[in-house]
């Protein structure tokens, strides 16, 4: 998914450069119930993000 970002997109003649960061949970092994689950991927995607973006953690 990050590699998709990598070109920039073309929109009405402008050329739009996006970036992802994606925070990932696997279940069971980081939690039982979706609040949990969430709550690990969003922690793991505010992590990325401080650590410099355009990049995924688990």
């Amino acid at each position: 998914m990050v590699e998709s970002f990598q070109e920039p997109f073309q929109i009405e003649g402008h050329s739009l450069k996006v970036t992802g960061s994606i925070g990932i949970s696997i279940f069971p092994d980081d939690g039982i119930d979706l609040a949990t689950l969430l709550k690990k991927a969003d922690n793991a995607m505010y992590h990325i993000k401080r650590k410099g973006k355009n990049n995924f953690l688990r």
